[in-house]
C-alpha cells in the first residue's frame, strides 16, 4: 500500500493542481515576484552615498532618501572631511539632516587626505548594489570633461552600478522635496527600464508624474526610400517601447505620460521638451564607455547634461569599461 500510494501521489497532484483555477491575487502575486527579480531598483539592497562637496552632496542625498522611501534598503553615507566645511556649514547640516532621515542609513567618515576617488572606490569595492554620485555639471568652461576630477575617476573605475546626480550651480537639492514632473528619455535600448525604474521610484515617493518621451529622428529615417513610411513606421515602433514601460510604472503605482515625437535634432528635442514642460529632474541611462582621460556616456548625454535647464540624473548599470582594461 505505501509503495502504490507513493507512486500515484505525484501525477494526482499534478492532475489535480491543472484544474485549480489561479485567482486575481494569487497571479497578481506571482507578477510581481516575475518583476522583482528582473527589477534594477527592487534588487537593491545596499548604496552608497559618498559626501564631501556639500554643494554636489545635498541633492544627490536627497534623491536618494525619495528612490529608497519605504523600500528595505540600507544606505550607508561615505562622509569625506570638507576642507572648508566652514564655508558650506548650511549645507552640511542640510545633507546631514537629509541622511539622518533615513532609517537604515549608516555613516562612515574617511579623511581622504586629497585622493577623494581612491577612498571612494575603496568602499565602493565592500559589495554594494549602487553608487550615488553628486556633480556640479560642467567641470569648467571649455573644458571637454562634464565633471570634476575626483567624479571622473570614480565614474571610469567604480566596481558596481552608478548613479551620477548634476544640479546647476546654487542648486541646494530642496527642490527635490516638490518634484511635480520627471522626464525619462526612451531610446529602444534593455538600459531604459533602469532609468524608468528610477523615476517610478522617485514619482510614487514624491507624488510626481514620470513623463516617456521618445523621439524619431527624422533626419535619419528622410535618407531612407519610402521615408513617410519608415518614420511612421519608427512612431509606432516608439509607441510601443514607451506603452510597455508606461505598463510597468502603473503596475508600480506610479502616474506615467507618454509621447513619441519627430525631431532633426532629437537631443536637443529632448532639452526642449524640459522647458516647455517645467520638468523638474531628467533621468538618463547610459552605459561607461572607455575613452581617454575623460568620463563618457555618450554624445546624446553629453549634450543633455550640457544643455538640460534643471538637474539631470544619469544611470549606468554596465560594469565599468576601464577596471575590464586593466583586468580587475
Amino acid at each position: 500500500v505505501a509503495i502504490v500510494t507513493s507512486l500515484m501521489a505525484p501525477p494526482l497532484l499534478r492532475w489535480t493542481l491543472s484544474h485549480v483555477e489561479m485567482g486575481d491575487e494569487e497571479r497578481e502575486r506571482l507578477e510581481a515576484e516575475e518583476r522583482q527579480k528582473e527589477s534594477f531598483v527592487g534588487n537593491l539592497k545596499r548604496v552608497l552615498l559618498p559626501t564631501g562637496d556639500e554643494r554636489a552632496a545635498a541633492p544627490a542625498a536627497q534623491l536618494v532618501r525619495l528612490m529608497v522611501g519605504d523600500e528595505d534598503i540600507e544606505v550607508t553615507n561615505l562622509s569625506l572631511r570638507p576642507e572648508q566645511a566652514d564655508a558650506h556649514r548650511s549645507e552640511v547640516e542640510q545633507t546631514e539632516k537629509v541622511v539622518n532621515s533615513l532609517d537604515d542609513a549608516r555613516r562612515v567618515v574617511r579623511n581622504p587626505d586629497g585622493d577623494r576617488a581612491s577612498v571612494i572606490l575603496t568602499e565602493a569595492g565592500k559589495g554594494y548594489d549602487l553608487l550615488v554620485m553628486g556633480s556640479r555639471g560642467r567641470n569648467e568652461a571649455g573644458d571637454s570633461r562634464l565633471f570634476g576630477d575626483s567624479v571622473e575617476d570614480v565614474i571610469q573605475q567604480s566596481p558596481c552600478p552608478l548613479l551620477v546626480v548634476t544640479s546647476p550651480d546654487g542648486d541646494d537639492g530642496s527642490h527635490m522635496d516638490d518634484l511635480r514632473r520627471i522626464l525619462v528619455p526612451v531610446a529602444g535600448s534593455p538600459r531604459d527600464r533602469h532609468a524608468a525604474e528610477v523615476g517610478f521610484s522617485l514619482a510614487r515617493h514624491a507624488g510626481a508624474t514620470v513623463e516617456l518621451l521618445h523621439v524619431v529622428s527624422e533626419a535619419q529615417h528622410s535618407l531612407r526610400v519610402g521615408s513617410d513610411e519608415a518614420i511612421a513606421h519608427a512612431v509606432e515602433l516608439g509607441e510601443h517601447l514607451v506603452g510597455d514601460l508606461a505598463d510597468l510604472g502603473r503596475s508600480l503605482d506610479a502616474e506615467v505620460e507618454t509621447d513619441v515625437i519627430v525631431s532633426d535634432h532629437p537631443e536637443q528635442a529632448i532639452v526642449e521638451r524640459a522647458k516647455e514642460r517645467g520638468t523638474d529632474l531628467i533621468i538618463v541611462s547610459s552605459n561607461r564607455r572607455a575613452v581617454t582621460q575623460r568620463a563618457f556616456f555618450g554624445h546624446r548625454v553629453d549634450h543633455i547634461l550640457g544643455d538640460a535647464p534643471c538637474p539631470v540624473v544619469v544611470v549606468s548599470a554596465d560594469p565599468s569599461p576601464a577596471r575590464h582594461r586593466v583586468g580587475v
